[in-house]
C-alpha cells in the first residue's frame, strides 16, 4: 500500500482507465470472497511502527534516509517527512508467544537503530507527536523527496483548491497554513494488522470499531502540537485536517473525508469496504499495473490487484481492510488509531487489549450494535481522543443494556476479563496476555498514561522555574530514555 511510483503527473486517459480497472478489481474480489475457502488460515499478527529521529535536544532531525541507509534493512522504509521513518515488524501466528516477539523485535529494531543514530547526534523514539516540533518541521522542505508523497500533496492540494488550514483547539490552540501535507507526517502510530475468521469478517471488524475508543482512551500519548497543549491525543484531528482534500464547497456539504472512522456498522461483506474507498473518492494515484485481475482469475491465479491497494492506500480510515495475494488471498484488518510510545510493552499492551477484546465481544456483537448508534461510537472516539483516561463514554448498560455515559477506566474494569477470554480463545499463551492485560491493569490503577506522564512532566520542570520550551526538551528527553529503557507508562516517574 506503500507502493513507489515513477512520476508526479497523470492525464485523463490514465485516470479513466484507472477507474476501469478499480471496477473490475471490485468484480474480481467479490468473486473471491464467494469461494467458500478464501482466506482460510491461521490467524496472524504483523506491525508497523512509525518513529521520529532528534537530535540529541530533543528536536526533529531530518536525517531518516541517511539512517535508512546505514541500517540496510528491509524492514526499514521512508515516511512522508523526513526526520521519521517506518519499521515493518515481522508478522506470524498470533497464537502462543506472538506478542511477545514483535515487543522483542521492536526493542531490537529501536537499539540498532539508536545505535546508528548515535553516530549522527541522534537518537529515534515512539511518540505519537514530538512535542518539539518548530513551523519549519511542517514545510515542504522536510517532505521526504519520494515522488509518491510530492504527487499526493499536489493531487490533494489540487482538490481542495487552497491552502490546508489547522485549526486545533483543546487546552489551547493552533492556527496555522501550509500548501504541504507534511502536518500528517507530525502523527505516528503503531498500525496492527490482524488477520482472523475470514468467515466471520464482518463481526471482527464492527467488534475492532466498536472498541477502539477504549483503547484509544488508555494508549493516549499526542497532547502537544507545536509546544501547545491540545487534545490529550491530538493525531485524531491533525491527521483529519492535514490531509483532508475536500474543497470549501464539499466540506460544507460534510461530504466525505479521507480520514474517517467509517460510515455505518459493516453489514455484509469485507466488499463493501473497498467499494466505499473507490466509489467515494476520486484516484490520486492513478498509475496502472499490467494485471488484468478478472483475466488472472479466470486463468485460475490469484490477482495483486495494485490498483485497489494504491486506491485503499489513499484512504485513511482508523481501522482499514487490506487485501493481500499472499497464501492464495487473504483480507485482513489495520488497526490504525494507536499512537507510537511510549515504551513497547506499552504499545503491545494496547494492541493485545484491542485484539483480546474484539475476539471476546465477537460472538455478541449483533446484540451490542442494536444498542450503540455508530454515531455514537464516533461520539466516543472524539471524547478518548480529548480526554484519554478522563473520558466518558456511551455503553450499555450491564443491567438494562440500555445506553448510558460511564467513565472510561469503568468499563475497561468491566470488560479485562473479557480481553482475557478472548486472547486465550486465540491461542496467546498464558505469559503472554498475564503480562499485556497486567500492563493494562497498571495504567489504569495508577492513572498514568503517555500523554498525562507528558503533560505533568512539563508542568513540574515549569513549576521549577523552567520555559516551556526549555522544560518541553527537558521532558523529551526524559521520555527518550524511559521509554526506550521498556519501563511501562504507569511506572514512569515525574521530574
Amino acid at each position: 500500500m506503500g507502493k513507489s511510483i515513477g512520476r508526479t503527473r497523470f492525464t485523463q486517459k490514465e485516470i479513466r482507465r484507472f477507474n476501469t480497472r478499480l471496477d473490475e478489481s471490485l468484480h474480481a474480489l467479490e468473486q473471491m470472497l464467494a469461494v467458500p475457502d478464501f482466506g482460510e488460515g491461521e490467524s496472524s499478527i504483523g506491525a508497523e511502527l512509525e518513529l521520529y529521529v532528534i537530535d540529541e535536544s530533543g528536536k526533529a532531525l531530518p536525517i531518516s534516509k541517511r539512517l535508512v541507509e546505514l541500517a540496510d534493512d528491509e524492514r526499514l522504509t521512508l515516511e512522508i517527512n523526513r526526520y521519521n521513518l517506518e519499521a515493518n515488524l515481522t508478522p506470524g501466528p498470533m497464537k502462543g508467544n506472538s506478542l511477545k516477539r514483535i515487543e522483542d523485535e521492536m526493542l531490537e529494531m529501536l537499539a540498532t537503530l539508536n545505535t546508528l543514530a548515535e553516530g549522527q547526534g541522534a537518537r529515534v523514539i515512539p511518540i505519537g507527536i514530538l512535542p518539539t516540533l518548530r513551523p519549519r518541521d511542517l514545510t515542504l522542505d522536510m517532505m521526504t523527496p519520494d515522488k509518491r508523497y510530492q504527487a499526493l500533496s499536489k493531487e490533494l492540494r489540487k482538490r481542495r483548491g487552497e491552502k490546508f488550514r489547522i485549526r486545533l483547539r483543546g487546552r489551547e490552540r493552533v492556527s496555522f497554513g501550509t500548501d504541504s501535507v507534511t502536518p500528517e507526517g507530525a502523527n505516528t502510530s503503531l498500525q496492527v494488522h490482524y488477520r482472523a475468521h475470514p468467515d466471520s469478517f464482518v463481526d471482527l471488524y464492527n467488534a475492532i470499531q466498536l472498541v477502539t475508543p477504549l483503547v484509544l482512551g488508555l494508549a493516549v500519548n499526542s497532547p502537544y502540537v507545536l509546544g501547545r497543549e491540545i487534545w490529550q491525543e491530538t493525531r485524531i484531528e491533525l491527521f483529519r485536517q492535514s490531509i483532508d482534500g475536500r474543497n470549501r464547497k464539499r466540506r460544507e456539504l460534510d461530504l466525505p473525508a479521507r480520514v474517517n472512522f467509517g460510515h455505518g456498522w459493516l453489514r455484509r461483506s469485507v466488499l463493501e469496504l473497498f467499494a466505499e474507498s473507490v466509489h467515494l473518492f476520486e484516484p490520486l494515484l492513478p498509475v496502472c499495473s499490467d494485471e488484468k485481475p478478472l483475466e488472472v482469475l479466470t486463468k485460475g491465479g490469484v490477482p495483486a490487484f495494485e490498483e485497489l491497494g494504491l486506491q485503499m492506500g489513499t484512504t485513511w480510515p482508523w481501522n482499514r481492510a487490506v487485501y493481500d495475494a499472499h497464501d492464495k488471498g487473504h483480507v485482513r484488518i489495520e488497526l490504525r488509531a494507536l499512537p507510537a510510545g511510549p515504551s513497547p510493552v506499552d504499545m503491545l499492551a494496547n494492541a493485545a487489549f484491542a485484539l483480546g477484546l474484539a475476539e471476546g465481544l465477537v460472538g455478541n456483537i449483533e446484540n451490542l450494535l442494536h444498542a450503540i448508534p455508530y454515531a455514537s461510537l464516533e461520539r466516543n472516539l472524539n471524547e478518548a481522543a480529548r480526554n484519554g483516561m478522563d473520558a466518558t463514554l456511551l455503553w450499555p448498560s450491564r443491567t438494562t443494556k440500555r445506553l448510558d455515559s460511564y467513565p472510561l477506566v469503568d468499563i475497561v474494569k468491566q470488560l479485562l476479563p473479557t480481553a482475557e477470554e478472548g486472547l486465550s480463545a486465540s491461542g496467546v499463551a498464558d505469559d503472554d496476555r498475564r503480562r499485556y492485560l497486567a500492563c493494562i491493569e497498571q495504567r489504569v490503577a495508577a492513572r498514568q498514561t503517555g500523554a498525562s506522564w507528558q503533560t505533568g512532566s512539563c508542568q513540574r520542570y515549569r513549576e521549577k522555574g523552567a520555559s516551556r520550551k526549555s522544560a518541553l526538551r527537558a521532558m523529551v528527553n526524559d521520555y527518550a530514555q524511559l521509554s526506550l529503557s521498556n519501563l511501562p507508562v504507569a511506572e514512569w516517574p515525574l521530574p
